[in-house]
């Protein structure tokens, strides 16, 4: 998203090729989450430049 700054749902999943329905449930678990912010345009932004990841074994 960071690279192509698709600004709608529809965009989104036309860009992915994956179902409208799906784009979406993927899209709210992000902003729920907070990996996605949603922006006063109705457009959404990638709120960080990199994701670090830890796992303890």
């Amino acid at each position: 998203m960071r690279r192509h700054k698709m600004r709608t749902i529809t965009a989104i999943a036309a860009g992915v090729k994956r179902s409208y329905k799906t784009v979406h449930q993927d899209v709210k678990a992000l902003l729920d989450i907070g990996l996605l912010q949603k922006q006063k345009d109705d457009g959404f932004t990638v709120p960080y430049d990199r994701i670090q990841t830890e796992i303890s074994l």
